[in-house]
């Protein structure tokens, strides 16, 4: 099946439901993962090395989607792309049309290669804003720390002054 839309003078290609259902899982997995990631990282009991080890954890998951996304793309759009050429071809020998005998060939690999490009493109960008986003919990969970660190300093304080 072939779905086109443009977008910055690109056209876009959808994969098969049943490829799209392989990328799914892909990210569902690592989307499990990093919610397991995430929940774990708390202010009450934040260290400095959890914070590292958390951003590892999450670089390590981003470079599984990254090397998970290439690998589809290079099936799945290459897939698409043929069978969608195939039907289109089907339905011009219905039609009675003949082929341009001086088009190239050579263009359908390229347009596979520009897909491919654009998709994993698009999906890189939303695999780097994971990264990002872990970045800022990370420093949201060290501040919070840091807050609840000078406010238990605080009570610490008032109950010696009491004594």
């Amino acid at each position: 099946m072939l779905l086109t839309s443009r977008n910055n003078s690109s056209v876009g290609k959808i994969a098969e439901p049943d490829e799209i259902i392989k990328i799914g899982r892909l990210y569902g997995a690592i989307e499990m993962d990093l919610k397991m990631e995430f929940r774990q990282l708390t202010p009450f009991e934040y260290t400095e090395m959890d914070g590292t080890e958390f951003k590892r954890d999450v670089k390590k998951s981003v470079k599984t989607l990254n090397r998970g996304a290439i690998k589809w793309s290079k099936s799945a759009v290459a897939d698409a792309y043929i069978d969608a050429k195939d039907k289109a071809m089907l339905l011009l020998d219905i039609m009675g049309a003949t082929r341009d005998p001086l088009f190239d060939e050579r263009i359908h690999r390229q347009t596979i290669l520009d897909e491919i490009e654009i998709t994993n493109d698009v999906l890189m960008r939303a695999n780097i804003t994971i990264d990002s986003t872990a970045d800022t919990y990370t420093y949201l969970i060290r501040s919070a720390a840091k807050r609840i660190a000078t406010i238990q300093s605080w009570d610490m304080r008032d109950e010696e002054i009491i004594s």
